[in-house]
């Protein structure tokens, strides 16, 4: 039985992360397709966050400012990147689609996260950027930037890990309510480091799903080997007060389950937002 049918109108196209979330507050869930956002209920596009953009929007993470209780989309953009005068690659807008602020004119962005790193449990972006060049097969990505913000600002942030930030996931293994990070690629492939870049373990294995997964305190990391899969936690971890309000709301708990089939299961891909 066909509910209800949307229509393909112009505009941004899909994402590799489908957030469903009750975005405006109004008791019904709605669907993120990219950065349109589309009411379950009855299929309605309530708005558009970029009717102008008509490329792939890499990700899209909500994340909550928990001093004002509002939430905000952060997404960076594959795609429709060859006009003169260029668009933008990162943007996070406001829940009721006006544009908080943008970076970048040029550029195949390809991933990006969000966490809690700053003083004050401040949140940064992190958006990595690749280019095409051609090659004896077609084409090859080749990285050429990581850049990290302020989440609300924008304002570019001087943050640094011993790894890139494309080859790290944030997870809050210890549930302070800031995030760790777990190394999945590169030479540092298997580490566990804190905000401050500081080896606090060393696992294995590519990652499944990150966040709270189990029942035990803190957010967890599921790894595979590809024979086997392993779920990892802190132990000793105890989750404090802002650790317990992200997961008063049912967001993240139900993408855990929307995004079991580890598809994509990379960087916010694989953690959904903060």
């Amino acid at each position: 039985m066909n509910v209800w049918t949307c229509a393909d109108d112009p505009g941004p196209r899909a994402s590799h992360v489908t957030p469903v979330i009750d975005i405006n507050g109004d008791g019904v869930d709605e669907l993120l397709w990219g950065e349109r956002v589309i009411s379950l209920d009855d299929g309605r596009e309530l708005f558009d966050y970029a009717p102008d953009y008509t490329g792939h929007s890499d990700v899209i993470i909500p994340f909550l400012d928990y001093k004002k209780n509002e939430w905000y989309l952060f997404t960076c953009r594959e795609g429709d990147d060859e006009r003169p005068e260029g668009n933008d690659r990162v943007v996070t807008f406001k829940a009721g689609g006006e544009k908080a602020w943008a970076d970048l004119k040029k550029g195949h962005m390809h991933t990006a996260w969000v966490a809690n790193v700053l003083p004050g449990y401040g949140k940064i972006v992190m958006a990595m950027r690749e280019h095409f060049v051609p090659d004896d097969v077609g084409f090859n990505h080749e990285i050429d930037g990581c850049f990290y913000y302020d989440a609300y600002t924008g304002e570019k942030v001087d943050f640094s890990l011993p790894c890139k930030g494309y080859e790290c996931v944030p997870v809050d293994l210890d549930g302070d309510g800031y995030h760790e990070f777990y190394v999945h690629r590169g030479e540092l492939a298997g580490t566990v480091l804190d905000r401050f870049g500081n080896v606090i373990g060393k696992l294995s294995g590519w990652p499944v799903r990150i966040g709270k997964i189990a029942s035990a305190p803190g957010e967890q990391i599921m790894l595979t080997d590809g024979d086997e899969v392993m779920l990892w936690g802190d132990k000793d971890a105890v989750e404090s007060p802002l650790f317990k309000r992200r997961y008063e709301t049912p967001y993240l708990t139900f993408m855990q389950k929307l995004m079991a089939t580890g598809y994509n299961a990379e960087g916010s891909q694989v953690a959904c937002g903060v």
